[in-house]
């Protein structure tokens, strides 16, 4: 699972409402469950600066045996 590490005050991510140690299961209406941080990031570095990106997320706390956590800073996005 993918988790949010950071969230930079008064960046597009914390103004869509997004929080640390929300699990990331969505872009922009595909699944990311099963992804790996490598994936995901890259997935994000890549996506147009110019287009909304839709990130679906699940309140709860992670587990720490299991889960991945990773932190994009330039994260741009809308919360649904």
């Amino acid at each position: 699972s993918l988790w949010i590490d950071v969230v930079l005050p008064c960046s597009p991510a914390a103004k869509a409402g997004l929080k640390k140690d929300q699990r990331l299961v969505g872009l922009n209406c595909q699944s990311v469950i099963g992804w790996g941080e490598i994936e995901a990031l890259h997935w994000l570095r890549s996506y147009p600066d110019s287009r909304d990106l839709t990130v679906i997320v699940q309140d709860s706390l992670p587990n720490p045996l299991t889960d991945q956590h990773f932190s994009n800073p330039n994260l741009h996005s809308s919360s649904p």
